[in-house]
């Protein structure tokens, strides 16, 4: 949400538009269980729904859209499947992002916030800037 917040405040700045990706990793069960089949058109599409109900609930519950649309904000829900870095690095490109804004959860703990793959890919990769925000 802290994420979200950020990219809404700086997109009120800024006057652009904010897109919310949602990325269904059709490659994390073959990876985390060897030998399943890949997932089916069917699986996925359910994958899809669900995670737009979850992504629509989200945006409800937090009044988003009611704050994005009060603020005069552009806001955009977006769901691919497939490598969630490239996913979203390719909406980026696609969508001609100046900025790329990731949340990421700090353990809590005394050690640094460990940085997941995803985020460690995207900030490796982007050919744009990358806001990491905690929280």
């Amino acid at each position: 949400l802290l994420a979200l917040q950020q990219a809404l405040s700086l997109s009120s700045w800024l006057g652009s538009m904010v897109v919310v990706l949602h990325v269904v990793d059709s490659h994390a069960v073959e990876e985390t269980y060897p030998g399943v089949k890949p997932l089916s058109r069917k699986r996925l599409r359910r994958l899809r729904d669900e995670a737009a109900d979850r992504m629509a609930r989200f945006i409800r519950d937090n009044a988003v859209d009611h704050h994005a649309a009060k603020a005069g904000l552009r806001l955009k829900t977006s769901f691919a499947r497939g490598s969630p870095a490239a996913e979203i690095l390719e909406a980026a490109k696609s969508h001609e992002a100046g900025l790329i804004i990731l949340g990421v959860r700090g353990d809590g703990g005394i050690k640094p916030p460990l940085i997941g793959s995803t985020v460690e890919r995207v900030i490796r990769l982007a050919s744009r800037p990358v806001l990491v925000v905690k929280g």
